[in-house]
């Protein structure tokens, strides 16, 4: 059974283009779902929907967040119709199965003037520029740590200041950047051309000169918070909730920033509109003469 496992999970890695993190999460729901299916004498052929159903029960027991029992119902409900294409199993007993109601969060994300705090913490070092580039990646686009880090610099269009971005499951978007952002990766590629000796395409690298990955990127962004006296955990999804929520809180419009993001559905981004509420609330309080006693 665990070869079947790591066979899926190298497929979804290098073939639909998951993030490290997610290959991570992943691989822990399936252990314990095997762990499960040998406590119970089953198999992949032989599991059942009663048994899926006695498997979200244990979890229940175990006291796992919704949030995370629906992590495991997707990679397991993955790997399934991975089994099938593979025509390992016929069935797949999660067909009737639906996922657990969530307590919808608002996500995390920097006011304006938290941004420039990190931007002032970048030094002016070879390094530094390499950051500030991260930064400006991060914060122009939306993209993710995973994207991030996948940019090739045959991906760039200097013509019309695009990116070809990677997705999740192959899919492609272009990235548009503006005047900071080409103005930092002018910078960071003149500094690029003088450290490396060989032919590497990947835009981001680390001091050792080989491409950055996602975890390096996490530790930049954490050393560069901690750098500030920001108050809040920052990480690459923060910037990208940043992103979006001053996209809206200018006024682009939600398809326009679900297009941005790379969302597959609107009901993703959805949830920015949240943030965008709790803003105009904010100004209400603040500035309608009725808001307070």
């Amino acid at each position: 059974m665990e070869n079947l496992v790591g066979k899926y999970l190298n497929y979804i890695e290098n073939e639909l283009n998951y993030s490290n993190h997610t290959v991570k999460n992943y691989q822990t729901d399936l252990s314990n779902f095997e762990n499960y299916l040998k406590k119970e004498n089953l198999t992949y052929q032989t599991v059942d929907y009663n048994n899926m159903r006695d498997f979200l029960n244990y979890l229940h027991h175990r006291e796992y967040e919704n949030k995370t029992i629906n992590r495991h119902l997707s990679a397991i409900r993955s790997f399934f119709k991975y089994l099938q294409s593979q025509n390992i199993i016929r069935n797949n007993p999660l067909e009737l199965i639906t996922n657990n109601k969530e307590i919808m969060k608002i996500p995390n994300y920097l006011h304006y003037y938290e941004i420039e705090k990190l931007f002032a913490a970048v030094t002016n070092d070879n390094l530094g520029i390499r950051d500030r580039l991260i930064l400006e990646l991060l914060y122009s686009t939306g993209i993710r740590v995973s994207e991030l880090v996948a940019i090739k610099l045959s991906d760039i269009d200097w013509y019309n200041n695009t990116i070809r971005i990677k997705g999740k499951g192959r899919r492609e978007r272009i990235a548009i950047f503006g005047e900071k952002l080409k103005e930092a990766l002018e910078q960071y590629l003149k500094v690029r051309e003088k450290l490396v000796n060989k032919e590497i395409d990947s835009l981001l690298l680390n001091k050792n000169n080989r491409p950055l990955t996602d975890r390096g990127v996490r530790l930049i962004i954490t050393k560069l918070t901690r750098k500030t006296d920001i108050q809040k955990i920052v990480s690459p999804h923060v910037i990208r909730h940043t992103y979006a929520t001053h996209l809206l809180d200018a006024g682009a419009d939600l398809k326009v920033v679900q297009e941005l993001l790379g969302h597959k559905s609107i009901g993703s981004t959805g949830i920015y509109t949240h943030v965008s509420n709790e803003k105009l609330r904010e100004v209400y309080r603040d500035k309608h003469p009725r808001a307070k006693k």
